[in-house]
């Protein structure tokens, strides 16, 4: 088996590499080529380190595409994001960037409550603030109520039995 080697310019070497990255669909060292080639020069990478870098560029990208593909053909109701959280105060904010419920802007908060006079119990609020769309305000309350009563159920037998 021969290898070829090609005895590339510095300027033939830019789409070269652009090329070779586009048929072996290497989309991140394709796009970060440039800047670690201009890294390498000034920092005096060696050609290996040079290298690793943009593969692991490539693998670190691929995982996180491949977790982005997965979350979203895995059609998750909903996608939250965390707002605010504070330990001390035992308590998180969250919002639904996309729903399936008729209402735009929702955040709620979680906060946990100690009961006075009760070392072992907690009281649990949960808020939220939404605009409803296409339905009365009166329909998206019933459905979050539902929502929050059915949660917190489902947080209160999940912690049955447990001892602080």
């Amino acid at each position: 088996m021969t290898t070829a080697h090609h005895a590339l310019t510095a300027q033939a070497s830019d789409p070269a590499i652009d090329t070779a990255c586009r048929l072996l669909r290497l989309p991140t060292m394709r796009a970060r080529a440039a800047d670690t080639i201009a890294r390498a020069e000034r920092e005096g990478l060696s050609y290996a380190g040079f290298l690793a870098e943009l593969l692991m560029a490539e693998c670190e990208d691929r995982d996180r595409r491949r977790a982005e593909r997965r979350i979203r053909a895995a059609h998750f109701p909903r996608e939250k994001s965390l707002r605010e959280f504070d330990h001390t105060a035992r308590s998180y904010s969250y919002a639904i960037e996309q729903a399936p419920f008729p209402v735009t802007g929702y955040l709620s908060t979680l906060s946990v409550h100690p009961v006075p006079g009760r070392a072992a119990a907690a009281r649990v609020e949960w808020s939220g603030s939404f605009t409803p769309v296409g339905v009365s305000d009166a329909d998206a309350e019933e459905l979050f109520h539902g929502i929050y009563t059915d949660g917190l159920a489902a947080l209160l037998k999940t912690t049955q039995g447990w001892r602080g």
